[in-house]
């Protein structure tokens, strides 16, 4: 399979291993394979043991490889990029993304213009990202508009230019069908935005009745972000370009769902002035391997 990958660290270096770029990978791990520990109890005379958890393991990353052309000056950026203690991006094929840190840095054989490689990455979170975040309005206008839609290799119109247009309508119902289109559960961002005073926002994942609910009295024109992701949770608000932590504003009864893949029913919600309310959430989809 012909793939493309992409190392890009924080602070903008980049290096591509590819045929086009002479930077060849021969043997890699940890591209498609998760380690997973389970913990089990056996009683006493029993047959085989009972399961009570499971954890999927952070992963290392050896990639082998040759430089099949200006050894030395690809040995010098490369020795550049994957730098250590700085965190990176390593992205396949530009379209999924793995959060890493080299373990060992590359060690790149003396050739001129020839050379071998290696060098070990550590993904703390194993899975791969999307790196394109799906966007769901779950309150709010919904864009109606469109010039028009091809067919073939004919555009059609969509719109008469002497007959009213409605560019957007608000979204009337409760209810959003969100899709997550990977295989491993994901974590998300919410936004809500009050355009005029609204009182404790919040989400409800309808199947379960779980909820993330925000006990606050929003001021006009006030965002508050909600934040999941797999490193922790952070909760701000933005009022007129001040941000704070809300972090104290959670409901305590709140749960931090995940969406399953395929189709999850959100709800969203407000104590009081609920049609007030703007709502987006931020997915992306995620894998366990490529």
């Amino acid at each position: 399979m012909i793939y493309k990958l992409s190392y890009v660290n924080a602070l903008g270096g980049r290096i591509e291993f590819s045929w086009e770029s002479g930077i060849i990978v021969s043997e890699k791990a940890g591209f498609t394979e998760n380690n997973i520990e389970m913990s089990l109890a056996q009683g006493v005379n029993q047959v085989g043991a009972t399961l009570q958890g499971q954890s999927v393991q952070p992963k290392d990353i050896p990639v082998t490889g040759v430089i099949v052309r200006n050894a030395r000056e690809t040995r010098k950026k490369m020795i550049e990029v994957i730098s250590p203690r700085v965190p990176a991006k390593l992205i396949f094929n530009e379209m999924y993304y793995l959060d890493v840190l080299p373990r060992m840095t590359p060690l790149v054989g003396a050739g001129r213009f020839h050379a071998d490689y290696q060098f070990i990455l550590s993904a703390a979170y194993p899975y791969w990202q999307s790196m394109t975040e799906s966007m769901h309005n779950l309150a709010g206008f919904v864009s109606t508009f469109k010039f028009s839609r091809l067919e073939g290799e004919q555009l059609i119109p969509l719109f008469n230019i002497s007959e009213p247009v409605r560019f957007s309508e608000v979204k009337e119902s409760l209810f959003t069908d969100v899709y997550n289109g990977g295989t491993i559960p994901i974590p998300w961002t919410v936004r809500f935005k009050a355009n005029a005073i609204v009182d404790s926002p919040s989400i409800v994942k309808v199947t379960t009745r779980e909820f993330v609910r925000i006990k606050k009295l929003m001021a006009i024109n006030e965002i508050i972000t909600v934040a999941f992701t797999h490193t922790g949770i952070k909760i701000t608000s933005d009022r007129a370009g001040v941000i704070e932590d809300n972090f104290n504003y959670l409901d305590l009864e709140s749960t931090f769902f995940l969406l399953d893949p395929g189709v999850t029913v959100i709800r969203h919600d407000a104590e009081q002035y609920l049609s007030n309310l703007d709502v987006q959430m931020y997915t992306r989809d995620t894998v366990a391997g490529v």
